[in-house]
């Protein structure tokens, strides 16, 4: 479906010639004037079956980019809710878990410095 689609180019040639004739400036006889016109009449009556398929086939893929794009901002839409919930953390549970973690933490470091002190000696005592 491009402008050299032979319907759109014999349309457009049908039109180009039917306005040439018409000039009166070119003293074209009217026995031959008025035979191109009725050849050009019947040509685009013609021609008008085939503009409409065309016209069929753009509305057609007119639908599927609607689809598609439709489609897209859909997905979008979901990425965008996803990323916002993967990103946004609630403040106060931020800090309850830090403080879990760091208290955890410090326990830790507490077994650590108590087994670090443990020796046959200190039990003996």
């Amino acid at each position: 479906m491009t402008a050299t689609d032979p319907a759109i180019n014999a349309t457009l040639r049908d039109i180009a010639v039917a306005a040439v004739v018409a000039d009166s400036g070119l003293n074209v006889p009217m026995q031959q004037r008025t035979a191109l016109f009725k050849q050009l009449g019947v040509d685009l009556v013609n021609a008008k079956d085939q503009l409409v398929g065309l016209r069929a086939d753009v509305g057609a893929t007119e639908a599927r980019i609607e689809q598609v794009q439709t489609r897209n901002n859909a997905a979008r839409t979901s990425l965008q809710s996803s990323r916002s919930t993967l990103i946004a953390a609630d403040p106060y549970e931020t800090a309850a878990q830090l403080q879990t973690v760091q208290f955890q933490l410090e326990s830790l470091y507490s077994v650590t410095v108590r087994n670090a002190n443990l020796s046959l000696v200190n039990f003996l005592r």
